[in-house]
């Protein structure tokens, strides 16, 4: 954990299976719980990122196939991808 000027807490994790257990609203609230009353106001952040899918067929839909896509060719959750859009217009 590294605390930031804004009196933040930045925690950052070694393995993706630590991210993904802190991901679960109810672990996420037991680190809260245990920061005790140093912990008034805290949230948890998810960061996103950005990233490009190359080889995306064009009759693909950014607003109604992204459910398709993630099951099919990826193993990330659907709840893994905020947003789908082109970055060129497939036309």
């Amino acid at each position: 954990m590294e605390r930031l000027n804004n009196k933040g807490l930045l925690g950052e994790f070694t393995t993706d299976k630590g991210a993904k257990l802190f991901a679960i609203p109810d672990n996420a609230d037991n680190l809260l719980l245990a920061l005790g009353e140093s912990r008034r106001g805290a949230t948890v952040h998810t960061q996103i990122f950005n990233t490009i899918a190359f080889f995306v067929p064009i009759h693909f839909n950014p607003e109604e196939d992204i459910e398709e896509m993630v099951e099919v060719n990826s193993y990330l959750a659907e709840t893994d991808i905020v947003k789908a859009k082109w970055v060129k217009n497939p036309d």
